[in-house]
């Protein structure tokens, strides 16, 4: 049957390749960014409203276009960058593939103001293109440099504007994508605004050690220690964490080849395995890695955002990170000045209790046990022997937990009960987070006090990430129990902490908390949102798994969990509670 195959519409042509290269207001700042480097500027300012869904402008003082080359910026792979297939081996800049413009002007509505500093051009240009179509090209007043002011992103491709994230979401992107520029490029001043507010202002500098400083803030920058390792055709320099500064998540490595900032799984497991049994299996140190490669040895054309590049012999660059990272910490000292390491206290510090005797116990008490006498313990230990046993309250039951007796803890993270013919076990974690979670839900509706006052503040030195993210949702920080002041910049302070946390609260447990709340919200809704940082403030005060609890802590525990609405998972879905029948034991052992 003829006529199915039709060759498509240059409109529709256009867009489709746009949406390889624009995705989201940050892969607009992305491709501006690059092209203000690659002009050579000294000072570049992005301004964004609305997450960039409203509007998008960068300014630089690089060396500006002609008239004439204002006008071919914006077809479809006009680039000064390559000429011929040859170039392609030896890249050195950021942009190359001339698709940028192209494919930003193609879903938005653009004006270009430059003028020339090559030329001395008297004179600017303002190119306004729509929809991918140039409105008009005309004579304007400008500085030299270039002006891209980007507006209504995906007003005529509604489909894909759908589909847009939230404004804090999308400015999380945005704010990461300069972090990253600013990082690799301290010569460059850097500033970025959201709505007319200041997120990042970094000065120029000529030492990278500054630079982190005003991304990260001095006790980090304290922390870190240089890398300089090469090896033939290939060198690495940058910094790493020393292993007592981690955090939950790889998004605080930023890889860099040739300058380009690349996404690489590969190569963050690399620095990871690099630490060996320094770092915990589940923590991340702080990087900032530049790898410098002969171009031809790497592939940055496999995607059109250029963030995935392929290596021509990938075992090598693996090994040789890893041999990077293993040579800077055998030769430099690990040991973290006492000044800027705020030791962690042991979670069950929070979970001793001073008392007379073990009646005037109640729930409330689980999160500040303090100084228990040995002699209560031991008394406490010989009735064990005969078991405990832990009643429902009495009134109205808000769940079905059958009455048990306590047998023990396993293995430091599960506690043994019997009810009936059944063996009752529980996740001490996922229970507690359980007992808390509820209890930041009651504090919430005013039920009960949500706050305590920290004897002494905590000073926190935030990313911009962080200060983004705190800056947009102080109030339900504030909420949660949180009291937050700012001190200027990216620094702030915590003067007052959830009830849950109980009467410590380390910055180190702050900071990964934040890190885990800025991975939420991929929801509009603010009471969800509210919820899910519950579950994570609720998930980071629990005991943990792997720490030894006294009876009586167990004990508490055990009857905390009776007034919880859901006592057999923890917010996130987990099993916090299972159940062997006598009846399945015994088939185990074959007497059935």
């Amino acid at each position: 049957m003829a006529g199915k195959i039709l060759v498509l519409d240059e409109k529709v042509i256009s867009q489709i390749a746009a949406g390889e290269v624009i995705e989201k207001p940050a892969s607009v700042v992305k491709e501006l960014l690059e092209n203000a480097i690659d002009a050579e500027s000294n000072q570049i300012s992005i301004g964004v409203e609305d997450g960039g869904k409203k509007s998008i402008i960068v300014v630089d003082d690089g060396v500006g276009m002609s008239r004439e080359d204002a006008e071919k910026a914006f077809l479809r792979h006009s680039t000064s960058k390559i000429t011929t297939l040859r170039d392609l081996e030896s890249i050195n800049s950021l942009g190359f593939r001339g698709e940028a413009l192209a494919s930003i002007a193609a879903v938005a509505k653009v004006i270009l103001l430059t003028k020339s500093r090559d030329f001395k051009e008297d004179i600017g240009t303002e190119v306004l293109v729509e929809g991918g179509k140039i409105r008009h090209v005309k004579d304007a007043a400008c500085n030299y440099g270039t002006t891209v002011t980007v507006k209504d992103l995906f007003y005529n491709t509604p489909a894909r504007r759908k589909y847009l994230k939230s404004t804090r979401l999308e400015l999380s992107k945005i704010t990461d994508i300069v972090t990253r520029q600013a990082l690799i490029n301290p010569k460059i001043f850097f500033r970025l605004t959201h709505n007319d507010s200041e997120i990042i202002n970094t000065p120029s500098t000529t030492i990278q050690l500054d630079n982190i400083v005003n991304i990260y803030g001095k006790e980090i920058a304290r922390e870190m220690l240089p890398v300089e390792y090469s090896d033939l055709d290939l060198k690495i320099d940058g910094f790493i964490s020393k292993p007592a500064v981690t955090r939950k998540s790889s998004n605080h490595i930023s890889i860099f080849i040739n300058k380009r900032y690349i996404k690489s799984k590969l190569l963050s497991m690399a620095i990871k395995e690099g630490y060996g049994n320094l770092i915990m299996k589940d923590r991340y140190p702080i990087a900032i890695i530049s790898l410098h490669i002969h171009p031809r040895n790497v592939d940055v054309n496999v995607h059109p955002t250029k963030q995935e590049i392929r290596f021509e012999n990938e075992k090598k660059v693996y090994d040789f990170f890893i041999k990077a990272i293993k040579n800077t910490l055998q030769t430099q000292s690990l040991m973290a000045e006492i000044d800027n390491l705020k030791l962690e206290e042991k979670s069950l510090e929070a979970f001793e209790l001073s008392l007379s005797s073990v009646s005037e116990i109640t729930g409330d008490t689980l999160l500040e046990l303090e100084d228990i006498k040995q002699s209560n313990i031991d008394d406490f230990k010989q009735d064990m022997k005969s078991h405990v046993f832990v009643e429902p309250p009495s009134g109205v039951k808000v769940n079905l937990l059958p009455k048990m007796s306590l047998v023990g803890q396993i293995l430091n993270t599960y506690i043994i009960a019997q009810s009936g013919d059944n063996i009752i076990i529980i996740d001490q974690h996922a229970a507690h987070e359980r007992v808390l979670f509820e209890r930041l839900s009651t504090a919430k509706s005013g039920v009960k006090e949500q706050s305590q006052e920290l004897l002494s503040p905590l000073t926190l030195e935030l990313n911009p990430k962080q200060n983004s993210y705190i800056m947009e949702n102080k109030d339900i920080l504030s909420s949660l129990g949180f009291k937050i002041e700012h001190f200027g910049k990216n620094t702030y302070q915590i003067r007052a902490v959830p009830v849950v946390f109980g009467k410590t609260a380390g910055d180190k447990a702050i900071y990964d908390i934040l890190d885990d709340l800025i991975l939420l919200g991929r929801t509009k809704e603010k009471e969800e949102l509210i919820e899910k940082a519950m579950a994570v403030v609720a998930c980071h005060s629990a005991i943990r798994g792997g720490e030894e609890l006294s009876p009586l802590q167990m004990k508490n525990l055990v009857e905390s969990l009776y007034d919880t609405r859901n006592a057999y998972s923890c917010p996130h879905g987990r099993p916090s509670i299972l159940i062997m029948s006598k009846y399945e034991l015994e088939k185990k052992f074959k007497r059935k």
